[in-house]
C-alpha cells in the first residue's frame, strides 16, 4: 500500500492498525531488496499509475 500508492507510511500503519515503525522497516526492506533504478517522485508516481490503467 505505501511503495504502490502515495499514501504515507503513519496512514497505512494507522489504517492497518501496526506499528508506525514496523511497516517503515519493513518498507525500508522491500525498497534495498527492490531497487529502481530511478526513483520517482510522488508526482510521478501518480501520473504512472494513471497511464498504467
Amino acid at each position: 500500500m505505501v511503495i504502490e500508492s502515495t499514501r504515507p507510511i503513519a496512514r497505512v500503519a494507522r489504517d492497518l492498525g501496526i506499528n508506525e515503525g514496523t511497516l517503515g522497516n519493513w518498507v525500508a526492506t522491500y525498497r534495498r531488496e527492490h531497487p529502481v533504478s530511478e526513483e520517482l517522485g510522488v508526482e510521478d508516481r501518480t501520473r504512472l499509475r494513471a497511464l498504467e490503467r
